[in-house]
């Protein structure tokens, strides 16, 4: 198999640990993330201040590390705090639909910066660029980001 691994960076040792164990079943690993001679990362995984050329430079290696593999292997993290991760299934799977991608808020991981996601720092800075845009979003209440019924 091809393999791509998936985990918090900093769980970076046990998907090496895995990788290595694979790789002696003789599977391949394509996530240059979790290899330690890899330039993909900084020793220390990638500072708040990371450059975004930076990050979107990791961000379309994984693309391209996940496209060559036929398996992904995910570490998951226990719960925390209400936290579910669904938003963050949800983008990847948009992403793979091919959709428009638009984010609003801050940046939460390396794939917020590839080249075509839209950042915006609020709803109400997005409706206004949808409007210079021209987009046809008749009815849009910028102070809830929804759609109000037509009816």
């Amino acid at each position: 198999m091809k393999v791509y691994i998936a985990a918090r960076f900093s769980r970076r040792h046990e998907a090496h640990a895995l990788g290595r164990r694979l790789q002696a079943l003789g599977h391949t690993i394509t996530s240059r993330w979790s290899l330690p001679d890899s330039d993909h990362v900084k020793p220390v995984g990638m500072s708040k201040q990371a450059a975004d050329a930076e990050r979107q430079r990791f961000a379309v290696e994984d693309i391209e590390d996940l496209q060559a593999a036929d398996c992904c292997i995910s570490f998951m993290q226990p719960p925390r705090d209400n936290s579910r991760g669904g938003r963050q299934v949800e983008f990847g799977y948009a992403l793979a639909l091919g959709h428009r991608m638009i984010i609003i808020g801050p940046r939460e991981t390396v794939f917020h910066h590839l080249p075509g996601v839209e950042h915006y720092a609020s709803a109400e800075d997005l409706v206004d660029a949808l409007i210079t845009e021209g987009a046809a979003w008749a009815g849009v209440a910028p102070e809830v980001g929804r759609r109000e019924s037509q009816a």
